[in-house]
């Protein structure tokens, strides 16, 4: 079946054809002899092969057609030429044309019939411009659509691989003469049918003018990009985005357009940014969480501070001496302060992983070292069930470049967890080794406890999930212990395996890169795994560089009256003098004025913040040197406050033991020799 497209790309070739095919034929005029119609029609030639059409004329009309075949035909029936009319010759109906009337190849085809062998085809004035025969038109019609069929295949066959619909205008006819399957597809019209759509059709009424301007545009040379509405068959509407082109074929002008439903587009569009505001309402609540959770760290920290200083001082007896039932209460209250303290800080070093703000502090650690300062956190929980409690390290490994904190805050999670879930009288095995070509080091803590079923490994660590989340459960805890520890060996860059049996025991693998640095040195352990006795740090008259009557002045400046109380108490028994200051201001005021030997600052107080406190007395010629100790509730402060001037950076809840040790340190160092 030949397309519209086809008859449409054949008008180009209309003109050249018609002028291939149009015979330039002698004019006849009726009763002349057969001799003279011969010698009109060879036109001087003798040979019958090379006679042609004469068209036959009377009064300058055209009246028929005198073929060589007549004249053939007249011949054999022994009919004297010279007698045989011409009139008598004419045998084929007579059909005439104008060249103005032909609009296709498909037009002129049309006119052929079984009776018709020839057409006269005649100029706008009139005139005849020739015969077109059956035998001429069709050979030159081949070879012309042959070679269009040849091109077009090549055409179809390249945009029916497109995706996009494609559309092929003719400019100057108006028409849609091809579309490709995608295009039909799109709009839910046969072939047959969208060629022969009309425009409103399959592009909706809101997109005409803009259509129409996108063609102007088109028809200019330029490339053009638009977004139109277009419509189904069934006159729902889709999104479309339009692209086109103008190209020039046999002096006529195509527009090739491709079209792509973005409709599907459009809706995701809209859902992401309704996910986008979503995602910014939610982030705008995690900032506000994170900073809830910061300010009631520092809140529940400050009166923490308060909780476990005194009741350190107290079973020291710094301030009186203690019988055992209340040394017994005193250690309980400070066992449940010291929990509470632990699950803030799990949650707020959890949301700091989560948040990406905990960074690591790696250093070249010795992992002896590292392991004895364990002992002590999980030693007591041990002895209290009975429970041996047995560490193995190789002696072969070197230091490791890792984040001491950390890895003991999970070793501790990991041995207290096995201490926890393992039966009176059982065991706890903290064992360490290396494999130096694989770079790896792996720290094992196995135990005898209740064992984990392997369908709920996947829960382990998972934050705030516990594997028996019931009411009743036999074991307490927050679930956090083991999502952190997954967290920060993550952040190492090793990985967390677990493998158990029930009622046999659990067996948790660390594996860490083995990194070693011998040029780094070791950095010590903060001030946690300072364990002796308050009383050893008190100075006295025989161990301390100061006496008596040359007490050192220290200002200790915190808006929370209880804790700087307790400093001040704990400063006084251990022979410091003290002053107080309650804000920002005062401390700077009460620096200048009585120019301590040392300062304590809180980071968090009103009027000023300790930060911008410490940065105006630095600007103050006498206290340029002054040792300057910074108090915070958070963990991430400590570089703000070593940049603001401070010498030294306690985190609280802060260890008065800890906290003195640091405070002789500076003395000496600042002491004048």
């Amino acid at each position: 079946m030949r397309s519209q497209f086809l008859s449409a790309k054949s008008f180009n070739y209309l003109s050249s054809v018609l002028d291939e095919v149009i015979e330039v034929c002698p004019l006849v005029a009726p009763n002349v002899s057969v001799a003279e119609a011969i010698t009109l029609v060879c036109q001087g030639k003798t040979e019958q092969s090379h006679i042609l059409n004469a068209v036959v004329v009377e009064n300058s009309i055209p009246i028929g057609v005198l073929t060589s075949g007549d004249i053939v035909r007249q011949i054999a029936a022994g009919k004297k030429i010279e007698f045989v009319r011409v009139a008598d010759a004419l045998t084929q109906p007579l059909v005439t044309l104008m060249r103005s009337q032909i609009k296709s190849i498909d037009y002129i085809l049309d006119k052929f019939d079984n009776q018709l062998d020839s057409l006269i085809v005649l100029s706008q004035n009139g005139d005849v411009e020739g015969i077109i025969t059956k035998a001429n038109i069709i050979p030159a019609l081949k070879n012309t659509l042959l070679e269009q069929e040849s091109s077009i295949g090549m055409m179809r066959r390249i945009i029916e691989t497109v995706s996009d619909g494609v559309f092929i205008y003719d400019l100057e006819a108006g028409l849609l003469v091809e579309a490709n399957s995608s295009a039909c597809k799109m709009h839910g019209f046969t072939y047959e049918e969208l060629l022969k759509a009309c425009i409103s059709k399959y592009i909706h009424q809101n997109s005409h003018y803009v259509l129409e301007n996108f063609f102007k545009t088109l028809e200019l040379g330029c490339e053009s990009f638009i977004e139109a509405t277009g419509l189904h068959k069934d006159g729902s509407a889709f999104d479309g985005e339009v692209r086109g082109t103008v190209v020039n074929y046999n002096y006529r002008k195509f527009a090739i357009i491709a079209v792509r439903d973005i409709s599907n587009r459009r809706r995701l569009e809209t859902a992401l940014s309704k996910l986008g505001k979503i995602n910014s309402e939610l982030a705008c609540a995690t900032r506000m969480k994170d900073e809830f959770l910061a300010n009631m760290g520092h809140e529940l920290r400050t009166p923490l501070n308060a909780i476990l200083g005194l009741s350190e001082g107290l079973i020291d007896e710094v301030y009186a001496p203690l019988v055992e039932k209340q040394k017994k209460a005193i250690s309980n209250i400070q066992n449940c302060g010291q929990n509470l303290l632990d699950l803030i800080n799990d949650i707020l070093d959890l949301t700091k992983i989560e948040s990406g703000d905990l960074k690591l502090d790696k250093s070249l650690v010795d992992i002896n070292t590292l392991c004895n300062s364990i002992c002590p956190f999980v030693k007591q929980l041990a002895c209290k069930k009975n429970i041996t409690l047995t560490f193995t390290i190789a002696p072969t490994i070197d230091k490791v470049w890792i984040d001491a904190l950390r890895i003991r805050q999970v070793l501790i999670n990991l041995l207290s967890n096995g201490i926890k879930f393992t039966a009176n009288g059982g065991t706890v095995e903290l064992v360490v080794n290396v494999d130096k070509e694989a770079k790896k080091i792996y720290f094992r803590v196995f135990d005898t406890g209740i064992g984990i079923d392997a369908k709920n490994f996947n829960k382990l660590f998972q934050p705030f999930v516990q594997i028996d989340a019931s009411l009743s459960r036999s074991y307490s805890g927050t679930g956090l212990g083991l999502a952190l520890v997954k967290k920060i060996i993550d952040m190492h860059g090793g990985n967390v395996t677990v493998s158990s049996e029930v009622g046999k025991g659990s067996c948790f693998t660390c594996t860490l890169p083995l990194i070693t640095a011998p040029q780094l040195n070791y950095s010590d352990f903060t001030h946690q795994s300072t364990y002796q006795s308050i009383k050893s740090f008190i100075l006295t008259e025989e161990n301390s560089n100061y006496n008596s009557i040359n007490k050192p002045l220290i200002l200790v400046a915190d808006d929370n009256i209880t804790n700087a109380e307790l400093i001040c108490e704990f400063l006084t028994v251990c022979g410091y003098q003290f002053t107080i200051a309650r804000d920002g201001l005062e401390a700077v005021e009460f620096a200048i004025e009585q120019n301590p030997q040392l300062i304590v600052i809180d980071v968090q107080m009103p009027k000023l913040d300790g930060l911008a406190a410490i940065g105006r007395m630095r600007e103050v010629p006498d206290l340029s040197q002054t040792p300057i100790i910074a108090l915070t509730a958070l963990s991430e402060g400590k570089n703000k406050c070593i940049e603001a001037g401070a010498d030294e950076f306690i985190l609280k809840p802060v260890s008065l033991k800890y906290l003195n040790s640091v405070i002789q340190k500076l003395l000496t160092r600042n002491q004048k020799p």
